[in-house]
């Protein structure tokens, strides 16, 4: 309808660009008329707008008309996919502290009382990086290698809200093999005075402690129940959402795989109420950078709102024997991990 009601017009003047020698394929033509239609709906401030197209290659090719016209409709930020609202300026500004000093880092360090709060260890330098820049920024993932302390940075960053007042029930899942007196208990009772209460007892499921615990395996268990309707339904009164723990730390998030797992969903839901959330790892994605993508949502929008929109985004489906299944586009895994470095 912008081009022209009127076919035999639309030939005419493609026939006399030609002729004149301005224009040598039907393509030329097209590059030519999409640049003046954006231009002019850029003008008007029509933009943005849909253009209905009802064939993948004819889309996909008007897709790559628009981008040899050479238009710009994006600043830098928005190039990048970034929207800088309050929650990314605060991502924004606690990136700061990834460049400091190590002389900076320690006082610091220091400032935050953190040597009075935990006087029984001394934090190694990235560690106290990794605390102060999770007390910043709030939300973020904690992607540590393995062995260099995920532990203590999550002692450091709760025992430091409680102590603060800012959080009231602060809650650590993590695997069962880890909630032990050689992992968190016993590190907890070394490092620290705050109580630690052990909720897979039934005893202790409605206990006060200062720091909750829990193997992540409860999630989909105590948060879906079998109905009539469907074999898992959501519990919308489950204990998780009862409690509404408002820090989480997760240690091993790695076992966040699958956006369509119930533990992902799961934690998505009971995400919502934390004010705090650390995402610790030391393989975060361990087979493909799509399994990212939960651990990401629960910490914002930095990769979108929904998976599908993220899996068309930066893959494409290739046929494994019989089956369809997803792979990163070239060059996907480069922005992706962008991304992720923000918030991480």
């Amino acid at each position: 309808l912008l081009r022209n009601n009127n076919v035999d017009n639309f030939k005419y003047q493609w026939f006399q660009l030609k002729n004149k020698g301005l224009i040598h394929k039907m393509k030329d033509y097209n590059e030519k008329f999409i640049r003046e239609v954006i231009e002019k709906l850029d003008r008007e401030g029509l933009l943005p707008a849909i253009t209905f197209i009802f064939s993948r290659k004819a889309c996909d090719a008007a897709v790559k008309q628009c981008i040899l016209t050479g238009i710009k409709l994006t600043n830098e930020n928005e190039k990048n996919g970034y929207i800088w609202n309050d929650k990314l300026k605060l991502y924004k500004e606690a990136s700061t502290i990834k460049f400091l000093s190590p002389d900076d880092i320690n006082d610091l360090w220091e400032q935050e009382g953190f040597p009075y709060l935990f006087p029984k260890i001394e934090a190694d330098l990235h560690q106290k990086r990794a605390v102060l820049w999770a007390l910043k920024a709030k939300k973020v993932g904690c992607y540590l290698e393995q062995g260099t302390g995920k532990t203590p940075v999550g002692i450091f960053i709760l025992g430091k809200l409680l102590n603060e007042g800012l959080i009231q029930k602060p809650l650590v899942l993590a695997p069962l093999s880890l909630l032990s007196n050689s992992a968190w208990f016993g590190d907890l009772q070394r490092f620290s005075d705050f109580k630690p209460v052990n909720l897979r007892d039934p005893d202790n499921l409605f206990c006060h402690g200062q720091m909750n615990f829990i193997n992540y395996d409860k999630l989909q268990s105590w948060c879906f129940r079998k109905t009539k309707k469907a074999e898992h339904s959501y519990d919308p009164e489950n204990f998780f959402e009862m409690q509404k723990f408002d820090a989480i730390f997760y240690d091993e998030a790695s076992s966040l795989k699958g956006h369509s797992s119930y533990r992902s969903k799961a934690f998505l839901k009971i995400a919502r109420h934390a004010k705090y959330i650390s995402m610790a790892s030391g393989t975060p994605a361990p087979n493909t950078i799509f399994q990212i993508w939960t651990q990401m949502r629960a910490l914002g929008s930095v990769l979108g709102d929904s998976y599908e929109t993220f899996e068309q985004r930066y893959g494409v489906q290739r046929s494994v024997g019989p089956v369809m299944r997803w792979f990163p586009r070239h060059n996907a895994e480069q922005d992706i991990r962008k991304r992720i470095d923000l918030v991480s």
